[in-house]
């Protein structure tokens, strides 16, 4: 009989950076079910303060922030 062989990801800190909120929701609902610790943060600025105060394992990132969107006035 097969034991279950997917890795135990509950000790793990997920950083999730999109821009678009509904992005964001999807992905944290998705990695939830893991038991994942997980953080988001919609623009350049909001992830690098993120990386300043936490240790992330996972960092999942939107490569096409869009610059002119008023959560992400840096870009990437």
């Amino acid at each position: 009989m097969l034991k279950n062989v997917a890795p135990d990801l509950s000790h793990y800190r997920i950083l999730l950076v999109d821009d678009s909120q509904e992005q964001l929701d999807l992905l944290r609902r998705l990695l939830e079910v893991e038991r994942c610790s997980i953080v988001t943060a919609r623009s350049r600025h909001e992830a690098l303060t993120q990386f300043e105060q936490k240790l992330f394992h996972i960092a999942i990132v939107d490569v096409r922030l869009e610059e002119n969107n008023p959560h992400n006035r840096d870009g990437l």
